[in-house]
């Protein structure tokens, strides 16, 4: 049989070995004619494959960071899930959080942010680990949302060697340094700055009644 011609704004590309982004970069650099197709939606996104919740989940996660312009946003994980930031936990004191940081797991940009992120792919580090610190960085730790509403869980721990970690710290400072930041600085900056409840009212950290429903 002939074979037939893909798909206009479909690309379809060779297995890649190795995470995430090895795989994406490569096909985000090389779409036909240098289109960006990511800028014809109001979000895009890049989740882990090891995650499970319903399609109403991700649905209503898209609809509640687009209600605040999120220049970058994530749904939060479920109490049972593996995690390795306490952040990136459900607060069911919220509706969603105004935060410093979300996790490289399930990233999801505007598109204008993301052309303009695209770049820090280029230095990852070999397990793909400091990418989320470097964008709160560059976005000044602003426009940033964990969104409680929406919950996920995340069924599967790293088994990464201890060679491998070893291995992507040293290249999480490599691309650390290369954009003006340190290791045990600037590097953790976790917090949540605000939570909107369910009525949709913004409760900063000023107010009591915001540090009471952040650590019920």
């Amino acid at each position: 049989d002939e074979m037939k011609a893909p798909t206009p704004g479909v690309i379809v590309g060779d297995v890649v070995k190795g995470f995430k982004w090895d795989g994406l970069l490569p096909q985000l650099k090389n779409w036909p004619a240098g289109l960006k197709p990511w800028q014809e939606y109001r979000y895009v996104m890049f989740p882990d494959d090891d995650l499970q919740a319903p399609p109403e989940t991700w649905s209503r996660f898209f609809d509640h960071a687009a209600s605040v312009n999120a220049a970058l946003a994530a749904p939060t994980l479920t109490p049972d899930s593996y995690f390795s930031h306490t952040c990136t936990i459900r607060n069911e004191e919220f509706v969603m959080r105004e935060v410093t940081f979300v996790e490289n797991m399930m990233p999801c940009f505007r598109p204008d942010v993301f052309t303009t992120l695209m770049p820090t792919l280029e230095h990852k580090s070999r397990l793909n680990w400091g990418l989320d610190l470097v964008w709160a960085k560059l976005l000044d730790y602003k426009d940033i949302y964990a969104v409680d509403i929406a919950t996920i869980k995340h069924g599967r721990v790293g088994q990464a060697s201890e060679a491998a970690r070893h291995e992507a710290y040293k290249d999480m400072g490599d691309m650390m340094r290369h954009y003006g930041m340190q290791l045990g600085h600037d590097t953790w900056v976790q917090k949540t700055l605000a939570g909107f409840n369910s009525s949709g009212f913004r409760l900063d950290e000023t107010d009591p009644e915001f540090r009471y429903r952040l650590l019920p």
